[in-house]
C-alpha cells in the first residue's frame, strides 16, 4: 500500500472514531436527562426551558401576542398539555366584599386562568396574549366579580402572581411570569425588565387635541412627547373649572380609532402605551 493510502486510512479510522465517542458522549448525555425527566424543552425568545428544571422567570410585555414552542430533547414533537395557574410561591389571601378567597388554592379548577391570558395550543407550541391593562388585580376582579382588598400583603410590581405550566407524561417546565406595565426611571440603557433591556423597548409619540365650544377660554394637557410601549402614562388637564367644563377625554390610535374612553381618578387620566403613535383628543365646554 502507498504512503497516501496509509494515511488516508488513518484519517478515516481517526474520523470513526470521533463519531464513535460522540455518539457514545450524545446517547450518554440523552439518557441521563432522560433518566431526571428531561425528555422534552419549552422554548421562548431563544431561550430553551428543560422538563424538570428550574425555569425563568420572564415578563411577558401587554399588548403582545408570545409565542412559545414546545419539543422533546431530539426536536421532535411530542404530546403535552399547557395551563396558566396562579402561582403558588407568591400566594396571599383577599377578600371581595365580606369573602375571603386566596389567589392559589391548590384546586386545578379555581387555579386555572388560561382563558384570561388568551392561551393558545398547536401541535408545536402554544401562545399567550397579555390584554393592555392587565394585572393581577384585576385579573381577579374580573374572576371573582368585585373590587378585592388584600389581606396578608400589599399586591407589588413585577411579581410573578401566574406561571405557565407545561407537563409532558411525569416531566413538567414552569415559567412564572408577570406583565406589569414597564415604569421607566433609570437610565434607559440600563434599564431591565425580565430579559429586555430598555434600550430595546420602542416608543412613540403621544399628541393631544382640543375640542372647546368657546375660544375665550384654554385647555391644556401636561402630557409627555412620547411613551415606550407597556409603559403607564399619568397625565393631568390644565383649565378653570370655572370657565369650562371637561366633557370627555379619548385615546385613539393612528387611524384615529378609539382606543379608550379616559376617566379621572383625583384629577389624574392614565393609560398604558400601545405599540403605535396615538392621541389623547379633549372635549370641553364653556358655562
Amino acid at each position: 500500500m502507498s504512503r497516501s493510502g496509509s494515511t488516508f486510512g488513518k484519517v478515516v479510522a481517526w474520523f470513526v472514531a470521533v463519531l464513535l465517542i460522540v455518539c457514545v458522549v450524545f446517547v450518554g448525555v440523552y439518557f441521563g436527562l432522560q433518566s431526571q425527566g428531561k425528555t422534552f424543552y419549552v422554548e421562548y425568545g431563544g431561550q430553551r426551558y428543560l422538563g424538570n428544571a428550574d425555569g425563568g422567570s420572564l415578563w411577558l410585555a401587554p399588548s403582545d401576542k408570545h409565542e412559545f414552542s414546545v419539543k422533546s430533547l431530539t426536536g421532535g414533537e411530542v404530546d403535552y398539555s399547557v395551563r396558566v395557574t396562579s402561582n403558588r410561591e407568591k400566594n396571599f389571601r383577599f377578600t371581595v366584599g365580606t369573602e375571603m378567597y386566596r389567589l392559589y388554592n391548590d384546586n386545578a379548577e379555581l387555579d386555572d386562568y388560561s382563558d384570561m391570558f388568551g392561551l393558545e395550543v398547536s401541535s408545536t407550541g402554544f401562545s399567550l396574549t397579555i390584554p393592555q391593562d392587565m394585572d393581577v388585580e384585576n385579573v381577579l376582579e374580573q374572576r371573582y366579580g368585585g373590587s378585592i382588598t388584600p389581606m396578608d400583603y400589599d399586591i407589588t410590581e413585577y411579581t410573578d402572581y401566574f406561571a405557565i405550566t407545561v407537563t409532558v407524561d411525569n416531566s413538567t417546565v414552569v415559567l412564572p411570569f408577570n406583565s406589569d406595565p414597564m415604569q421607566v426611571s433609570l437610565d434607559c440603557s440600563q434599564f431591565i425588565v425580565g430579559d429586555i433591556p430598555m434600550s430595546e423597548v420602542p416608543y412613540y409619540s403621544i399628541f393631544a387635541l382640543y375640542y372647546a365650544d368657546s375660544i375665550d377660554y384654554s385647555v391644556y394637557a401636561e402630557l409627555p412627547v412620547n411613551a415606550y410601549v407597556g409603559e403607564r402614562v399619568e397625565f393631568t388637564i390644565d383649565y378653570d373649572p370655572a370657565e369650562c367644563e371637561i366633557t370627555r377625554v379619548v385615546l385613539l390610535d393612528e387611524q384615529d380609532e378609539i382606543i379608550s374612553d379616559l376617566q379621572s381618578q383625583d384629577g389624574v387620566y392614565s393609560f398604558f402605551m400601545p405599540a403605535e403613535l396615538v392621541s389623547i383628543w379633549v372635549y370641553s365646554v364653556s358655562k
